[in-house]
């Protein structure tokens, strides 16, 4: 017996330790108030106003979403949330939306959110008329034509309900500015009084267009808790045990003409060797893309083909004898890019096509450039609202997809923005980033939006 009484003291012994380890374990990982997160951008951001400037880039996006909110949001599975508006309704000919705004909501600055205030955003949007409804909460768009989710439209960072005033801009959103030096440096406070509550963290410290170099020694030091990383960068971390996420496709490396010949544009998507791109220069990071959207987001990019009809092939050649040099302007800031760029004059030359090659630190702002290799953010999980913006950034017709209900017309609108080949996928790719050890409750969405509300630190011991 006393053997048995000394074997129950033991286990018991035993118990108790595994019930402190457990106790430990579960303190670790509980949810912690407070710390600065330090973030490094590749990306330097010149303007926090969703609407200053053409393009909207992922770090502008990324930045938006955490200092502004919209009348509605994207969730995780593309379904369109309330935000701002608690809700919504269409007319029968969905011509005329109704939303509805949230009660007790103000700007940073203590402002108190009011329909005027959504009105003198968008009234300047020739797709509709925007006025306010009966109350100081309800705001009508009347649109020039049907718009078949127009919630999932406004969704986008570009539509960010935003205050603009002699101190800058005001958002409504999860942090709000605390100081600003464009294209270096932004600092973030919580917003303690969000309604959808405080972030974890009291603070974040962005620094923006650091070097290669800089940030690999501010990564080695310790000084960095998340680091925008290129493709080339992910696979050496990767391979030292580091820790990467680049796991979803949420950006289009595209080709965008802002004018040209069709015939011109057309042989220059024929040519395009995307296998061999993805296999050999981005080493099989994300996949190669003959549709603007990702498998992931809709389900049928399979059934688009980068192929062309042999007889069309050879009339296009022909005509390509004909044709002036291209010059193909490219975003150094992304090293992959210069390697596509060559790849695709090699393929271009194949058919005919003499295509130079150019960096540019701006793509889109420079003149001399016939087409444009740029990578452009998704934007969403939402395939409409995703569409939306890839249209917007080509500078497209968007009548047709404003109109799409349902996964066919969705398909025939993407077909259609494909048809001119003003803008030609070449690949989906990745938007990785590094983290540190301090980093918990990280969460990418899939459109590649940073839930930095959502995640806490360790605190330094």
């Amino acid at each position: 017996m006393p053997g048995r009484r000394a074997m129950r003291r033991t286990a018991l012994r035993w118990l108790a330790v595994v019930s402190l380890l457990a106790l430990a374990a579960s303190a670790e990982e509980r949810p912690r108030y407070g710390g600065t997160l330090r973030v490094q951008l590749r990306e330097p951001v010149y303007s926090l106003d969703p609407a200053d400037g053409k393009d909207l880039t992922l770090a502008r996006q990324r930045l938006a979403f955490l200092l502004f909110d919209r009348l509605t949001k994207i969730d995780d599975k593309g379904r369109v949330q309330p935000q701002l508006a608690v809700s919504w309704s269409p007319d029968t000919e969905r011509r005329v939306w109704r939303f509805y705004l949230r009660g007790g909501v103000t700007f940073h600055d203590g402002t108190a959110l009011a329909s005027a205030h959504v009105v003198s955003l968008f009234a300047n949007d020739p797709r509709w008329q925007v006025r306010a409804g009966n109350g100081t909460q309800v705001v009508v768009f009347e649109c020039a034509n049907p718009i078949a989710d127009l919630p999932a439209v406004l969704a986008g960072a570009r539509y960010s309900i935003v205050l603009r005033g002699a101190e800058g801009v005001q958002g409504t959103g999860p942090f709000k500015i605390a100081a600003w030096q464009p294209g270096r440096q932004l600092s973030l406070a919580a917003n303690l009084d969000h309604f959808e509550g405080r972030p974890y963290l009291d603070a974040v410290e962005i620094v923006m267009g650091s070097t290669l170099r800089e940030q690999l020694i501010d990564m080695r030091l310790g000084a960095d808790d998340i680091v925008e990383v290129d493709l080339e960068q992910t696979r050496r971390l990767s391979a030292a045990s580091q820790r990467v996420d680049a796991a979803a496709h949420n950006r289009l490396l595209a080709l965008v003409f802002p004018s040209g010949a069709p015939a011109t544009r057309e042989l220059l998507r024929a040519s395009l060797d995307r296998d061999s791109i993805h296999a050999a220069i981005l080493r099989r990071s994300g996949a190669p893309a003959a549709s603007l959207l990702p498998q992931w987001l809709t389900g049928y990019s399979l059934l688009f083909s980068g192929a062309t009809d042999p007889a069309r092939l050879q009339k296009l050649k022909t005509d390509a004898a004909k044709a002036k040099p291209l010059y193909l302007a490219y975003d150094p800031s992304e090293p992959a890019l210069k390697a596509v760029a060559e790849r695709i004059a090699v393929n271009a030359r194949d058919v005919g096509l003499t295509v130079q090659v150019f960096a540019e630190k701006n793509p889109a702002a420079n003149t001399r450039a016939d087409v444009l290799l740029v990578t452009l953010p998704l934007g969403s999980a939402n395939p409409t609202q995703a569409l939306v913006q890839l249209a917007e950034a080509a500078r497209l017709e968007q009548a047709e997809l404003l109109a799409a209900t349902g996964s066919e017309a969705l398909y025939a609108a993407e077909q259609a923005l494909l048809a001119d080949s003003r803008l030609i996928p070449v690949a989906h790719l990745p938007a990785p980033a590094w983290l540190s050890t301090r980093v918990r409750n990280w969460k990418l969405a899939p459109d590649g939006r940073w839930k930095l509300e959502e995640v806490w630190v360790e605190s330094n011991k």
